[in-house]
């Protein structure tokens, strides 16, 4: 039977080498039909299930195979959705459970049969993990590259967010479930199943934890820092505004200002200066002027004071250089000095007075801070709670007007 099997994956994989155009087609979007050769290779990746018909005149990718040729290129989607691990973990749950049965019921072949079920449900589960990093990593890198305006980038982050915080649940889980699994194991004497928990899931913990704590912390962090750049845009186009409103009013006109006009808004003057020949410039214009002026100059008469050190025992004192500093912006060092208080055990902290009460949050809006340390306080495992707003219109999502962190 084995051989039978590789005999039919051999033969599947020969049609797809053969015909990789179409495949490369099916990427780009449908393949079409064509001549009577072109419907014969299209006929064959049918039969291999590479194509699927999406009606009489077109075809698609299989979306397995797609789903594998993204997953080797790194080239997602716009709002690609995470792969969801928690039926994978309850199924490996009830695997387990039904082995213990069968093992007790002494069926011991069916009971064989269920133990390679889980170690395999054990490799797929770390394999989607691995995937869904993978596919954080790629949009964290590329700054949301696979759309351009900013507005769908921030509507994306956002997206990101949310699944972030659904896999990091599903990661807790899935610890309790190895713990479970590893305990079992030991005491029923399964050693695949323990080798099998040890090398997919117990091993890779740590690492997932932190690398979705750092995708985590970064996507909350350009959030905060895009929202604050959309005000700003905001603010840039309703002045750009009134000024195209009022393109009649002279540039000589006096007007009586008080206090608390911004000056940043008056066009300064510029003051007078005197112009000097850039000897860097390569242009022949300029080079040629500078050989004219050059060529006027009387020749120096070379003197040599009494004293004087010859230039190969002169030495140049430079001073060194200060090392550049990481600039921290006031948000981030308020959130640090509000996680150095939630350090003491028994504190509870409401953001929002907390925002009251620190003068660096000045110019932040109250929203943006409860988005930007909320976040920020879940991903350092400190718990929050949100206060709901009971004055708000009935609708499908509550809306909470403070968030209280508790030590």
């Amino acid at each position: 039977m084995k051989a039978h099997l590789s005999e039919q994956v051999g033969s599947m994989l020969r049609v797809l080498a053969q015909n990789a155009d179409l495949i490369c087609e099916g990427i780009d979007g449908a393949v079409l039909p064509g001549d009577a050769k072109r419907n014969a290779r299209i006929d064959a990746l049918v039969t291999a299930g590479a194509l699927r018909s999406q009606d009489q005149s077109s075809f698609t990718l299989n979306p397995r195979l797609r789903s594998f040729v993204e997953d080797r290129l790194g080239a997602f989607q716009a709002f690609r959705q995470l792969t969801r691990i928690d039926p994978s973990i309850r199924h490996v749950e009830r695997l387990w459970l039904e082995m213990q049965t069968l093992r007790a019921e002494r069926a011991e072949e069916d009971a064989q049969l269920l133990e390679t079920e889980i170690n395999v449900g054990l490799a797929d589960i770390s394999y989607d993990i691995e995937r869904n990093l993978q596919v954080l990593h790629a949009n964290i890198s590329s700054e949301f590259g696979n759309v351009s305006s900013l507005k769908a980038k921030l509507r994306q982050n956002a997206f990101f967010l949310g699944e972030v915080r659904a896999l990091t649940k599903s990661i807790d889980k899935l610890r309790e479930l190895a713990d479970k699994l590893l305990h079992d194991a030991l005491l029923t004497g399964v050693q695949s199943v323990e080798v099998a928990v040890r090398r997919n899931v117990i091993v890779h913990l740590l690492s997932w934890a932190q690398q979705i704590n750092d995708a985590q912390n970064t996507i909350a962090k350009r959030l905060f820092l895009a929202k604050k750049l959309q005000n700003r845009l905001g603010t840039l186009s309703r002045v750009s505004l009134w000024l195209r409103q009022r393109q009649g009013i002279s540039s000589e006109r006096e007007f009586d200002l008080d206090e608390s006009f911004n000056q940043l808004l008056l066009r300064p003057l510029s003051f007078p200066r005197l112009s000097h020949v850039d000897v860097k410039d390569v242009e022949e214009p300029v080079q040629k002027a500078l050989r004219n002026i050059v060529a006027e100059l009387k020749p120096r008469e070379a003197t040599v004071e009494a004293g004087s050190t010859s230039p190969a025992a002169q030495v140049m004192a430079v001073e060194a250089e200060e090392p550049i500093q990481d600039v921290i912006e006031p948000h981030e060092e308020s959130l640090l000095m509000l996680l150095e208080r939630l350090s003491t055990p028994g504190q509870e902290v409401s953001l929002l007075a907390w925002k009251c009460g620190d003068r660096r949050l000045d110019d932040t809006h109250a929203e943006d801070w409860l988005l930007y340390a909320g976040s920020q306080l879940m991903g350092e495992k400190i718990k929050v709670s949100h206060v709901i707003s009971h004055a708000q219109a009935e609708g499908l999502n509550e809306a909470f007007v403070d968030i209280v962190a508790t030590s």
